[in-house]
């Protein structure tokens, strides 16, 4: 009797010591990482030109790239500069961000950071966010902006739109210092 009491005491000390040894596996963290987390492609200190039947329509120079096929996604890190040309393929804009993404679905870039936008002809804009449509071949912004005619006036608003040679813009909700006359309606 006292030699099974020993066996049935030491399996249940085994048993404890499984369920616990059991009991701390589950605890530990798993390394898995989600696939989409994950750039299928990356690229560093590089520029992506665009060009329409044989003529530049944009430059992209970049610090940091990378592709998310699953999420159809491209980011831009670290700084980024767009320069935007005309039809017969002269430059017409800039834009300098510390980031930017294009989302492959929609086709629209949006640039977040620091981003400065500036036509070949003294137009200035300054934002936090500023994002680019394919579809409508706009620029636009929601956010706090501040531009810089080419005659010097300055205009603070709120929401801004534009086409992308910064020529034809609005501001939502203006304000500002002009060195002229200048309709802010």
């Amino acid at each position: 009797m006292f030699v099974q009491l020993n066996i049935l005491i030491i399996a249940l000390v085994f048993g404890l010591l499984t369920v616990v040894a059991c009991n701390r596996q589950q605890g530990l963290t798993s390394n898995e990482v989600n696939s989409e987390e994950i750039p299928d492609q990356e690229s560093w200190n590089a520029s992506l030109t665009t060009t329409n039947m044989g003529v530049v329509t944009s430059r992209i120079n970049y610090v940091h790239m990378q592709q998310f096929s699953k999420r159809r996604q491209t980011k831009f890190l670290d700084g980024v500069e767009i320069e935007l040309f005309d039809a017969e393929g002269s430059p017409t804009s800039k834009v300098y961000a510390n980031e930017a993404a294009f989302e492959d679905g929609h086709r629209d870039l949006t640039m977040i950071g620091n981003v400065r936008a500036q036509s070949g002809d003294g137009f200035r804009l300054n934002t936090e966010k500023l994002t680019w449509s394919d579809f409508n071949n706009k620029i636009a912004s929601d956010e706090f902006v501040t531009v810089i005619t080419a005659e010097g006036d300055t205009i603070n608003g709120v929401g801004f739109e534009s086409d992308k040679f910064l020529k034809n813009w609005s501001i939502t909700k203006p304000w500002g210092a002009t060195q002229g006359k200048l309709d802010l309606q």
